[in-house]
């Protein structure tokens, strides 16, 4: 009856990377799940997403040398994400943040700024 829900979308769903539609539209979808439950579920329970940019992984991983390192300059901190970087952060909502419900957090490296 209490507690907190942390759902994990991708910086995709902002419609600005030129990455799969379908994949793009279900992040989205993901993003407004994530505002609605915190709103029906609230005070109760937290809802919130975490919203990874391009992040080191087994899928990643198979990213060309060239690819990944593009995608590390479209950031401010100029790398890619290590997966325990994004695990902190949903740890972090898990057991701290009681203040915090409804929200989208990027953790992107600071994708967002480069444009």
């Amino acid at each position: 009856k209490k507690g907190a829900i942390v759902n994990v979308t991708s910086i995709s769903s902002n419609g600005k990377r030129g990455t799969s539609i379908p994949y793009a539209v279900s992040k989205g979808s993901l993003n407004t799940l994530t505002r609605s439950l915190a709103k029906s579920l609230a005070p109760d329970v937290r809802v919130n997403a975490v919203s990874p940019g391009f992040t080191i992984t087994n899928m990643t991983k198979q990213r060309t040398k060239s690819h990944k390192e593009k995608m590390a300059k479209q950031t401010l901190l100029k790398r890619n994400a290590k997966p325990k970087e994004i695990a902190e952060i949903i740890f972090m909502l898990c057991v701290s943040g009681s203040f915090v419900t409804g929200e989208i957090i990027n953790v992107d490296g600071g994708h967002g700024y480069i444009y």
